[in-house]
């Protein structure tokens, strides 16, 4: 119960987190593609159980090398900047709600876990978690994946309640707004992108 109850605040941050990820599920849902977009961060929660696999694994030090190599940072950078200018200068044309396929679930979850596992940020923010449990008394493996499955299970609700909102007021959207909304995803990923890419130089 304690880790439950410490996990709740750590998933309500990460969850109303303002990144990439977070504008991308939300231009999902207001296009109508609420499933799509619940899929995505599926694929971003499979992202952060191989993250914290690692952390249980005892490979922190292994993932912060990784989050310091200048070549993860460049990698990660150019994929931000290539979502971004898709999202900028793809053009909208009117289409009828189409069934979810098994390719179009398959690309939703590697979308969501590339745009994690590359995120540094969520990355960090992981390792400082994984340092803040590893100085509590009770460290065994229940207590592990109840604190940190606490906030995956509080991230996916929060998420769902996002799309359900979003959902909601897609009448509104016509396809000016959508496309106005596309270049507003686009820019901020190539911004994220950009600030990934010259981190390491700055």
């Amino acid at each position: 119960m304690n880790e439950f109850l410490s996990a709740i605040p750590f998933a309500f941050l990460y969850a109303l987190a303002t990144g990439p990820v977070f504008f991308i599920v939300i231009q999902m849902a207001l296009e109508g593609r609420g499933k799509e977009a619940f899929i995505l961060d599926i694929g971003c929660v499979i992202a952060d159980i191989v993250i914290l696999s690692l952390g249980y694994l005892g490979l922190r030090s292994f993932m912060t090398d990784f989050t310091q190599r200048t070549d993860i940072f460049l990698l990660g950078g150019f994929l931000f900047i290539c979502f971004g200018l898709y999202f900028f200068i793809k053009k909208r044309t009117p289409k009828k709600p189409q069934p979810i396929e098994a390719k179009t679930v398959l690309k939703s979850l590697i979308k969501g876990f590339l745009l994690n596992i590359f995120n540094i940020g969520g990355i960090s923010y992981w390792l400082t978690l994984l340092v803040l449990f590893s100085q509590k008394a009770t460290q065994d493996t229940r207590a592990y994946i109840i604190f940190f499955g606490t906030i995956l299970v509080f991230y996916l609700g929060i998420s769902l309640a996002k799309i359900r909102l979003a959902t909601n007021v897609q009448g509104f959207m016509i396809p000016s707004r959508l496309a106005f909304l596309d270049k507003i995803v686009g820019f901020v990923l190539i911004v994220f992108g950009l600030f990934i890419g010259c981190k390491p130089f700055l």
